[in-house]
């Protein structure tokens, strides 16, 4: 993947750009911010660790994604 992006910029300048519009969807919730963006960063390890075969458990898995979604019920803005 680093190799991809580093030969590709154009492929970092739309991933970017993506980012930005999700990053701004996040903040414009019905949540705190800042609780949103601690959970689209965890989700994101948690993609990167699947994307290198760093796998949790499937029950660690279920586990960390019920809390997160739980910090979405329990924020508001």
């Amino acid at each position: 993947m680093v190799r991809t992006v580093a030969t590709n910029p154009d492929l970092i300048k739309s991933m970017s750009r993506d980012l930005r519009i999700l990053q701004n969807h996040i903040e414009n919730d019905q949540i705190n911010p800042i609780v949103s963006t601690v959970i689209r960063l965890a989700v994101d390890g948690m993609y990167f660790n699947q994307l290198y075969g760093m796998n949790l458990k499937e029950d660690a898995r279920e586990q960390v994604l019920t809390y997160l979604l739980s910090l979405t019920k329990e924020e508001e803005k």
